[in-house]
């Protein structure tokens, strides 16, 4: 007969306190400046974000800690992943001719309550090889923005290019010798509850097959448009609100698709567009669009201009399921939403 174990499989079985393996060691915080004082030197931030990377760790910038960086701060390994926090003040400075330049297969910047500031000048050259951003990403890297701010008086914002992805949440992009933000190829950004101000050419343009929304934005005080979706670009605005441009042979938000091979897509719902000393909003070319519930006040020129391009003789489309939406729009002087 087996003996017997009553109770023996149910019973508790305890390990004394003195032979358990004593709890893996708490990862210290990454900060910056690593010692009492707001500067460093350039190298030691370098290496700190080497180590956040390498750690997975985020770095933090304290209170008013200020970096200064004389070249382009690179993030270019497949999958890095570096991810930057500052306090109230916290700023980084860059004197190349991008702040960050993020690259690669899956490479991801990540940035918290910071401000980058782009202060390298630009000769202008006729090709703009030369021109920079405070944010410069491409290929599939993939840049996420929270509460950042972002200044470049001689460059842009941020520049997308190829398959570049952006998610931005309460930033403000603003005095940009340039424009805010530049996409190319066929980059994507998310804008939600952010602001560009004060940029002298656009403040959004997006070339291309490029895809851009603007949920809930403002964008004001900018020298050619707004925002501006051409090429064979998809740009959907929803909630937001476009003032103060200065040009007036120009449109405050516009959609054109003026060339042969062309096709735009534009989705403009719930927005304000006012104050403008140009055109509210045009459409020109082969541009599929939605025009649903916007307000357009004390603009410049006309409301609404529909017109053929140029090149192509094509004349823009309202997608049918926003026809019978489109006189919501509000605004005096409005033009008719079909070409005459």
């Amino acid at each position: 007969l087996a003996p017997k174990c009553d109770g023996l499989l149910s019973a508790s079985l305890s390990v004394p306190s003195a032979l358990r393996a004593p709890p893996p060691p708490t990862a210290l915080p990454l900060r910056w400046p690593p010692a009492s004082g707001l500067g460093g030197v350039e190298s030691d931030f370098r290496e700190a974000c080497g180590e956040a990377i390498a750690s997975g760790r985020p770095l933090h910038l304290a209170r008013d800690a200020v970096v200064v960086l004389q070249e382009t701060l690179r993030v270019s390994g497949a999958r890095d992943h570096l991810r930057i926090v500052g306090e109230a003040g916290a700023t980084i400075e860059g004197r190349g001719q991008n702040v960050f330049y993020v690259i690669g297969a899956h490479t991801k910047l990540e940035l918290t309550g910071v401000r980058v500031h782009h202060t390298a000048t630009t000769a202008q050259g006729k090709n703009g090889s030369d021109i920079g951003a405070a944010l410069g990403v491409f290929g599939r890297a993939e840049v996420l923005l929270s509460e950042v701010e972002l200044s470049s008086p001689c460059g842009l914002g941020i520049w997308l290019a190829q398959r570049a992805r952006l998610q931005a949440l309460g930033c403000r992009i603003q005095d940009c010798g340039r424009s805010g933000l530049a996409m190319f190829g066929r980059s994507a950004a998310v804008l939600r509850e952010c602001s560009i101000s004060r940029c002298a050419v656009h403040g959004a343009c997006a070339r291309a097959q490029t895809d851009l929304l603007l949920s809930d934005c403002t964008i004001a005080d900018c020298g050619r448009r707004g925002a501006y979706v051409y090429d064979s670009g998809t740009l959907r605005m929803i909630g937001s609100s476009v003032t103060g441009t200065r040009d007036e042979s120009r449109a405050a938000v516009e959609a054109a698709g003026s060339r042969a091979g062309n096709s735009v897509h534009a989705e403009i719902a719930q927005c304000c567009i006012s104050n403008n000393r140009g055109v509210g909003l045009r459409l020109r070319g082969a541009v599929e669009y939605a025009s649903i519930g916007n307000e357009f006040l004390q603009n410049g020129g006309v409301d609404v201009d529909v017109a053929v391009g140029e090149e192509n003789g094509v004349w823009p489309r309202m997608r049918e399921a926003a026809a019978e939406s489109s006189c919501s729009d509000r605004g005096a002087g409005s033009t008719s939403d079909a070409p005459s």
